[in-house]
């Protein structure tokens, strides 16, 4: 990975003296997995942040000329902040048109041209623009991409996702919600090498004014973010949470703020000036380059994030599957190594089921159409020489309608399945249909269950009803650059009860809890709600008392 460090000495003895800055070096982060740049624009590309900058000032003029004029990006986004006056379009047109009106499509106010055929001017919308009317100040004056309060475009190796945080967000702004799932399936379907997230209300912040936004502090890494960009408080600020930089871009033309307190995870922060955050990015660089007016215009702070070369899949997808669809067990340690097996069983590529149209294989459900065999079951072995090369492991599996899935036998994930144990006879917890169908439900898994050698890799699939009209099932197996959870079916140290009394009882499981929570760890988040509880740990608990 590159480190790259281009602050001046001379600044940045000036700005240790005029603010509060902490580790002012540049860093430079590694993405363990790699997408392919696809999408619209050039090969690479140059774009400037700007936020909280609309109040026609003296200092928004002055950054806006350094934007124009010294970053001179193809476009601009912004944390919003974007009108800090009334919400006519004439204000719109005073406090964004006068000074970004090149960047505008269609542009129509009256401060000159706009661009020639699209919109390069893409913001956020913050509480501002929804006081007084909803926001409809902001979409009269603004042409943007999909319903144009949360959308996405692609640019050149990079897939920008812009956030509605405020509350009054019709499609909600918790977790989880209908624009939480919206951006968690464009993140994970992003083929760019490089995914940015922009809202207001930053997820995290030390500023005085605003602080950190609970609501918005969604699991952006676990869905492939690699970087999430925010405004709202007006300073700069760059942290660090479970490894993916959260910046603060808010110090752009309003009246500044200052800073509380730092949070831990605070690697710089700069009050003393205004000013814009420059992006460039080619297929295998992402930098954010960060200037202040103070001494004409200077980078204080720079970071770029290099994708390293990703791992391949244990399981890649279209893989060769036994499976057993005859509709009765098929034995005792069927989804673990040194299963002999009581008949031959099947063997084919994935996708596997029937009644959708676009299996590749099509299993056997029964004589009876009406009264279809409940369960199917799935078996692969594969071969790992070295399994301590993998830090985390990311299983995800299509199923229609409810499934299990094991590594050498301990079972590792269920998706729309009741708790407990089950039977071949045990109907999933609902049906499964539309979009659901062609989901990939996934969860985190530690390596620690795999050995050196044969491992086996199994799910069983069960349907909502003996009438159900489809099967389909598909799972993959690849490496994770995010943080494993607990070794299930084992007793690591990592999570020995914290009471140190070798017993499991309630004490131990909160701060396992907060603990979990506080890491933003959604692995375990079995239920896929948002929150880690007491369904989640089941697992846990049995795994302790095992043990202890």
């Amino acid at each position: 990975m590159n480190i790259c460090k281009t602050i001046p000495a001379a600044l940045f003895l000036a700005l240790l003296a005029a603010a509060p800055v902490h580790d002012p070096h540049a860093h430079s982060l590694a993405r363990p997995s790699a997408r392919i740049s696809a999408g619209a624009g050039p090969d690479s590309i140059t774009c400037a942040v700007i936020g909280d900058y609309g109040d026609n000032s003296p200092a928004e003029a002055s950054v806006a000329a350094l934007v124009n004029n010294t970053i001179r990006p193809q476009f601009i986004l912004t944390t919003g902040g974007n009108n800090a006056l009334s919400h006519s379009f004439a204000d719109y047109d005073l406090v964004v048109g006068q000074f970004y009106h090149q960047y505008l499509f269609p542009y129509i106010g009256i401060y000159g041209a706009g661009a020639a055929s699209e919109n390069n001017f893409f913001p956020a919308p913050g509480n501002q623009d929804w006081d007084g009317d909803n926001l409809a100040g902001f979409l009269n004056f603004f042409s943007l991409p999909g319903n144009e309060r949360y959308y996405d475009f692609i640019r050149g190796p990079v897939r920008f996702f812009v956030v509605d945080s405020d509350p009054r967000e019709p499609d909600e702004t918790n977790y989880p919600s209908a624009q939480a799932f919206w951006l968690r399936k464009g993140l994970e379907s992003s083929t760019s090498a490089f995914n940015i997230v922009i809202f207001h209300h930053p997820a995290f912040s030390s500023g005085t004014v605003n602080g950190p936004s609970s609501w918005m502090q969604w699991p952006f890494k676990l869905w492939g973010a690699d970087a999430v960009i925010s405004g709202d408080d007006h300073v700069y600020e760059r942290l660090d949470f479970g490894g993916i930089p959260f910046f603060v871009v808010g110090a752009s033309g309003q009246p500044l703020d200052s800073f509380a307190t730092p949070l831990p995870q605070s690697i710089l922060r700069y009050s003393a000036d205004f000013g814009a955050m420059k992006i460039s990015a080619d297929a295998s660089h992402l930098t954010f380059d960060v200037y202040s007016l103070a001494a004409g215009g200077s980078i204080i702070d720079s970071l770029t994030i290099t994708p390293d070369q990703p791992q391949p899949d244990l399981i890649p997808p279209n893989r060769y599957w036994e499976f057993w669809d005859q509709g009765y067990y098929p034995g005792d340690g069927w989804n673990a190594p040194g299963y002999v097996e009581i008949k031959t069983w099947s063997a084919s590529s994935t996708q596997i089921g029937y009644g959708d149209g676009d299996e590749i294989t099509t299993a056997f459900y029964g004589p009876d159409p009406d009264n279809k065999y409940i369960t199917t079951w799935f078996r692969r072995e594969i071969s790992i020489p070295d399994p301590s090369i993998y830090s985390s492991l990311r299983l995800a599996i299509l199923c229609d309608d409810g499934a299990i899935a094991y590594i050498n036998g301990i079972e590792v994930f269920r998706t729309n399945m009741p708790s407990g144990p089950v039977s071949i006879n045990t109907l999933a917890s609902s049906d499964v249909s539309g979009a659901q169908e062609a989901t990939l439900y996934e969860t985190l898994v530690n390596p620690c269950l795999l050995r050196a050698g044969a491992n086996v890799v199994a799910a069983e699939v069960h349907q909502s009803s003996p009438s159900s009209p489809d099967l389909s099932f598909e799972l993959v197996l690849s490496p994770s650059p995010l943080p494993p959870p607990p070794c299930l079916g084992a007793c690591p140290a990592d999570i020995a009860p914290p009471g140190g009394d070798h017993l499991v009882n309630i004490d131990d499981l909160t701060s396992v809890i907060l603990a979990w929570n506080t890491t933003n760890n959604f692995a375990l988040d079995i239920n896929d709600d948002g929150i880690i509880n007491i369904d989640d740990l089941t697992a846990i608990i049995l795994s302790w008392g095992a043990c202890n």
